[in-house]
This record gives structure tokens, sequence and C-alpha cells, in this order.
């Protein structure tokens, strides 16, 4: 079986177990393939993801997915109400660009993906090019940019070979 990791929120990741999504996306795994599910870890960026591997005796994760803090600084000040007020500026803030945290995770996610590995990263409506470009220029290959329901940019695809 595999091993995913999300490099994204905490509080999703309680949210999963409390509503049990967890266990749904494993059995649904578990019914359609016939083989034990991958394991779900989490982690704020990359803080445990050397512990998790050692303490789970495994040497890397498939798939690393996460949804970063992509808005940029000037941004923040001007959403709605309901956003800026009510969520941490840490979870909204990606720095003065936006980018930051894409720049840290094209960094260091080589040093806990397997050969071959994939990345998936939501991204805001306009960053599609310059988080390609990260991904590209740190040596992923096969970026690609998964569009939502509206046609808008969403998820940036990465494999690590």
């Amino acid at each position: 079986a595999g091993a995913v990791f999300s490099v994204s929120e905490k509080a999703a990741y309680d949210m999963a177990h409390k509503t049990g999504a967890e266990a749904d996306v494993k059995a649904h795994y578990e019914v359609q393939t016939a083989v034990k599910a991958p394991s779900f870890y989490v982690s704020d960026m990359f803080c445990s993801m050397q512990q998790i591997m050692e303490k789970e005796g495994i040497d890397g994760f498939d798939i690393i997915v996460s949804n970063p803090p992509y808005i940029r600084e000037e941004v923040i000040r001007g959403l709605e109400p309901e956003v800026r007020d009510h969520e941490p500026h840490i979870a909204l803030s990606g720095g003065e660009d936006g980018l930051l945290f894409y720049r840290i995770i094209a960094k260091e996610a080589p040093l806990y993906l397997k050969r071959p590995g994939m990345l998936y990263l939501e991204i805001g409506y306009d960053q599609e090019e310059q988080v390609r470009d990260i991904f590209e220029t740190a040596g992923f290959s096969e970026v690609s940019c998964i569009r939502d329901l509206c046609g808008m940019p969403r998820v940036i695809r990465a494999a690590y070979r």
C-alpha cells in the first residue's frame, strides 16, 4: 500500500477524522481495488515527515497533497469580511507575492517523495504560470493544471521522477 501525505492544515485532517471521511476513502479504495488502502498522514509543512517515515518504517511518500496559503499579502485587506476577519492570517498569507509556500514545497518535497511521486497543490486563480515555473525549475516534470468546475485553474499536478 502507498503512503499519502498531506501538508495542508491540521484542522482539515481533524475534520476528516471527525466526519469519518478518511475511513470512507480507505474503504472505497479497498473495495474498488481489492488491495489495502493507502495510509494518510498530516504535517504542518514538512516538520514531522521524517519522524513519521521513521516511525512507520517507510522510505517516502507516493503523493503529497497541499492547500498552502496562497493569497498575496496586499490582497488580504480586500477580502470579504467573513474570510479576512475570521480566518487566521497565517492560513491566508502566501507572503508578498503569494508564492512563498510553493517555493518551500518545491525545495523540500523531493526529500520525502518516492520516485516516481506526485504532488497536488491548490493554487490561486491567477497563479498557474508562476507555480508551474517554480516546479519545472525545481526539476519536477509533467507539470499540469487541473481546472475546477467553473474552468478556473485550481490544482497544480507535478511528477517527481
